[in-house]
């Protein structure tokens, strides 16, 4: 099925951090977000100096204030008529600010307020029907949420094909993002699509699209590549670059198509090669940071095996321009996904003994975040 939550990407990394790397000096030190309350979520959303947690379970909005590191808030999401159904809850939320906070069903995009009041609602991928329409709007593996860009007035979505499966090159044909006008609720697709490495040959499982918002501009990374795509919200300008890491020491092999249907070579495939995940955005230090999944040998020297989660992450730093200024090795002990820019520095979600995955969905007592703080103002920009 292609709302599929991919389970990998939540899979935990270890490793330490060296002092310093290229021109680049960076420090690093710990954060411990404390909970109050039973936490499950799989999605989240930093907004300084507060970060909302989509508690699944209880089908709210947790509100932590970062600096004063307590729980400020709750946010009880209405129900939906199509939350008891296949694929029912939240697949993507925005909060643009307490009267507007947008949410994204498979069935529907609304907005409520902070007292669950909802304000707006869009029916989409059509509920009901025996079949998907050509193309389905969703926040597909979690990783690429709505959001809402004030000046236009529009939401921004993925999209994909309803049609195809992802081992058909024809799903690879559809752009990778649309935009809906608040003021009519039209869709419209965005002219992004994917590399031209998705439309000649087989990736596997890594398929994944990520999308990052800087002030002026959507990020669009894809795993398979280290090539990237910029694209203006308001002038349409699109650019095409590669940001590739010093620390990819391989490139990225395509799969048999053979394998479609083996799951288990289709992993062993996501081990072996490089996959570039997220790209986040710094505004603080006018910087972007991109993951790497750095490639591992199936097989070590002693005859043991690695798996998905003994690949080393890779933190890329650019400048505003995308030049590379340094790469670290932060190893194998984080959840890639769950971190974010804050005016203190990175913060990256460490695996530990009260934060463990079940089911692609965080469960934590303590959330306990590296912080990679990077002296931009002294690297050559």
């Amino acid at each position: 099925m292609r709302i599929a939550t991919f389970a990998f990407l939540l899979l935990l990394l270890t490793g330490c951090f060296n002092a310093k790397e290229n021109e680049v000096s960076y420090t690093k030190y710990q954060d411990t977000i404390t909970i109050p309350a039973p936490l499950s979520f799989s999605l989240f959303q930093y907004k300084h100096p507060l970060i909302y947690f989509l508690n699944g379970d209880s089908n709210q909005l947790f509100v932590f204030n970062l600096d004063q590191n307590r729980m400020v808030g709750r946010v009880q999401i209405p129900a939906s008529p199509y939350n008891n159904i296949e694929f029912g809850g939240i697949h993507s939320f925005y909060v643009h600010n307490n009267d507007s906070i947008f949410l994204q069903d498979l069935y529907s995009f609304s907005i409520i307020d902070t007292s669950g009041k909802r304000k707006y609602n869009k029916i989409i991928n059509s509920p009901g029907s025996n079949h998907w329409p050509a193309i389905l709007y969703n926040n597909i593996s979690g990783v690429f949420p709505i959001y809402y860009d004030t000046v236009l007035n529009k939401l921004f979505t993925r999209q994909y094909s309803g049609e195809k499966m992802m081992s058909e090159r024809e799903f690879y044909a559809v752009k990778v993002e649309a935009q809906m006008d608040l003021r009519d609720s039209i869709m419209k697709e965005l002219p992004v699509g994917y590399p031209v490495l998705y439309n000649k040959n087989y990736c596997g499982e890594a398929n994944l699209v990520f999308r990052e918002v800087a002030d002026s501009t959507n990020i669009y990374s894809f795993m398979a590549s280290p090539d990237i795509v910029i694209y203006n919200r308001y002038n349409g300008d699109i650019k095409r670059l590669t940001a590739k890491s010093r620390l990819q020491h391989k490139d990225f092999t395509p799969l048999s198509l053979h394998y479609s249907k083996e799951m288990n070579r289709k992993m062993d495939h996501l081990v072996e090669n490089p996959l570039y995940m997220k790209i986040i955005y710094d505004k603080y230090r006018s910087c972007y940071y991109r993951i790497l999944l750095n490639a591992k040998e199936i097989k070590n020297e002693d005859g043991s095996y690695n798996t998905f989660s003994d690949k080393d992450l890779i933190i890329s730093v650019f400048d505003k321009n995308f030049r590379l200024l340094t790469d670290v090795n932060a190893g194998s002990n984080h959840l890639w996904d769950y971190s974010f820019a804050t005016p203190k520095g990175l913060y990256i979600l460490r695996i530990s003994d009260n934060t463990h995955i079940k089911q692609a969905t965080i469960n934590g007592k303590d959330l306990i975040f590296d912080i990679i703080t990077f002296d931009i103002g002294h690297a050559r920009m």
